[in-house]
C-alpha cells in the first residue's frame, strides 16, 4: 500500500513538473540516446554515431550531415540543400549562400532591378529617376535620359537639338532669310535674286557664269559650250559643290543644251532655298529635301534625256 502511494505522489509530482515546464513555453525535452539516429546534446561526433563528423549539434548552423541528424540546428533546411536558409551565411555553408547571391541587402555587379527586386530596388537601372538616391543624367542616364549638350561648349551639337537659333554661341547667328525683301549680308544676286536683284547678264566677258544669270550654251554660246550631261546629272553635280559657285558653273557646262536650260531655274531656286529658307549649303543633306518641297516645280521640270 505504501509503495503504490508513492508511485502516486512521484506521478503527481512528474505531472505538476511537466506542466510548469510547458507553462514556461517549453516541451518536454527529449533524452539523447545514442543510437537512435538523432544527435541531440550532450552527444558529440566523438561519443556518439549519431552526430556528423566535423558538426556541432546544438550551434544554431545546420552543417554538412546534420539534415537529418540534428533537428535542432536544421529546422529550416540543411546547408547543400540549394537553399540559403535562415541562419545559413556564406561564411557557415557557402555551398548555398554564395557571396553573391539574391536576397543578401546587396545589389552586386551580377544583379539588376530586373533579375533582383528585393536587393536592387531603387537602384540605377530601375527604370525610375530618383534624384533622392543621388540619379540624375550623369549618375545614371538609363533612367534620367542623356543629358544635353551644353550651349557654349564650342561645338554645335545637332545631335542634341543645337541650331544657329538654339544656341548662336555654338553654331553662329543665322542668316537672314531671304525672301524678306532685304539684301543682306552674306546675300547676293546669285544666292538671293528675290532680295539682292538679278545679276546683270555676263555674256561676252569669257565666262560662263549660270548662277545669277542667263548664260547657258543657247543663250551665250561665245561663253559656254554644251556638253552631254543630262539635268538630273548637272543637278547632282552642283549639289556637290556647296558654296563654290565657279565649280557650280562648270557643273552646267558638263549639260547638253537642253540640260541647261533646265538645270538654270532649278539650281537658282536650290540656291535661294538652301542658302535662305533652310540655312544650309548645296551640300548638306538637309537642303535636299528642302529643294523637294521648295522647288518641286522647277525639279520636275528637269528632266533625265537631253
Amino acid at each position: 500500500m505504501k509503495m503504490k502511494a508513492g508511485k502516486r505522489a512521484f506521478g503527481r509530482a512528474l505531472g505538476l513538473g511537466l506542466a510548469a515546464v510547458a507553462a514556461a513555453g517549453c516541451g518536454p525535452r527529449m533524452m539523447a540516446v545514442c543510437g537512435d539516429g538523432i544527435c541531440q546534446p550532450p552527444e558529440t561526433p566523438a561519443s556518439c554515431g549519431d552526430c556528423a563528423a566535423g558538426a556541432v549539434c546544438g550551434n544554431a548552423v545546420c552543417e554538412a550531415g546534420e539534415d537529418a541528424t540534428c533537428p535542432a540546428d536544421c529546422a529550416g533546411g540543411a546547408c547543400g540543400d540549394g537553399t540559403c536558409d535562415p541562419g545559413e551565411t556564406n561564411a557557415t555553408c557557402p555551398a548555398d549562400c554564395p557571396a553573391s547571391f539574391c536576397g543578401n541587402g546587396t545589389c552586386d555587379p551580377n544583379e539588376t532591378p530586373v533579375t533582383c527586386a528585393t536587393d536592387c530596388a531603387g537602384a540605377c537601372g530601375d527604370a525610375l529617376c530618383d534624384p533622392a538616391a543621388g540619379e540624375d543624367c550623369a549618375t545614371c542616364s538609363s533612367d534620367c535620359g542623356t543629358c544635353p549638350m551644353p550651349c557654349g561648349d564650342g561645338t554645335c551639337a545637332a545631335a542634341s537639338g543645337e541650331t544657329c537659333a538654339t544656341c548662336p554661341a555654338d553654331c553662329g547667328a543665322c542668316p537672314m532669310p531671304c525672301g524678306d525683301g532685304t539684301c543682306a549680308s552674306g546675300e547676293s544676286c546669285m544666292s538671293c535674286a528675290a532680295d539682292c536683284g538679278a545679276c546683270p547678264s555676263s555674256c561676252g566677258n569669257g565666262a560662263c557664269e549660270a548662277i545669277g544669270g542667263d548664260d547657258t550654251c543657247t543663250i551665250c554660246p561665245s561663253d559656254c559650250s554644251c556638253g552631254t550631261a543630262t539635268c538630273d546629272g548637272v543637278y547632282a553635280c552642283a549639289m556637290g559643290c556647296g558654296v563654290d559657285f565657279g565649280c557650280i558653273d562648270a557643273c552646267y557646262e558638263t549639260g547638253c543644251a537642253a540640260a541647261q536650260d533646265q538645270a538654270n531655274p532649278l539650281v537658282d531656286c536650290a540656291l535661294m532655298a538652301c542658302f535662305g529658307s533652310c540655312a544650309a549649303g548645296l551640300s548638306d543633306p538637309a537642303c535636299a529635301s528642302c529643294v523637294m518641297t521648295m522647288c518641286s516645280a522647277e525639279f520636275m521640270a528637269c528632266g533625265s534625256s537631253c
